[in-house]
């Protein structure tokens, strides 16, 4: 099998089961009190796989070449449609959540909310354009669309924290937190591909 196809399938299952296990652990993991179960094995197991797609991930990047080419496209550019179509629906994902948290949060909402919604709104918005520039290469039109998810994965951590800070439990948040730093990572790379 080709690692074009490979390679997101393995973070694909590797995310699936992690879902599974998170939604297990939010279930049925946590006491009354807020506080984590200590004989709760899901929670071990949880740790364990984060550990170990971490080790995966780090022993395949290390086989990876590097891209000879500095276009700004060359980062995005994808013979599949599918990496496209996932994209696009993961940003009209993100719109869908902005709208459940309005609908959800409208009553108690702070100016920080709403101007967090607004930005990941155009975040979405970035994403789809940066697909669609993938197809039809449009580097310099482009570039700052590139820097909207990387502030707004940053604005989102600043959230976790400013939420979460006063929290014991570091299993509430340490997931969201590091699925987030993640996608700035990845956000940031793709960036300075096309920034220089």
């Amino acid at each position: 099998m080709e690692k074009r196809i490979l390679l997101p399938l393995i973070a694909f299952a590797i995310g699936l089961v992690g879902a599974f296990l998170r939604a297990n652990e939010l279930a049925f993991g946590f006491e009354e009190s807020g506080l984590a179960r200590a004989d709760y094995p899901v929670a071990s197991l949880l740790i364990a796989l984060s550990a170990a797609a971490g080790v995966i991930f780090l022993i395949i990047s290390a086989f990876q070449k590097k891209l000879r080419e500095s276009r700004y496209y060359s980062a995005l550019e994808s013979q599949s449609q599918m990496v496209k179509i996932c994209a696009v629906l993961s940003a009209f994902s993100l719109m869908a959540a902005v709208a459940a948290e309005v609908v959800i949060s409208i009553s108690n909402a702070s100016v920080l909310n709403y101007i967090f919604w607004i930005f990941t709104v155009f975040a979405a918005v970035s994403i789809i354009l940066l697909c669609r520039e993938s197809s039809g290469g449009k580097a310099p039109e482009y570039q700052f669309f590139a820097l909207v998810p990387i502030f707004w994965c940053c604005m989102w951590l600043m959230f976790i924290y400013r939420e979460c800070a006063s929290d014991p439990v570091l299993t509430d948040y340490v997931y969201a937190m590091l699925a987030t730093a993640v996608m700035a990572l990845l956000f940031y790379s793709l960036a300075g591909i096309g920034i220089g």
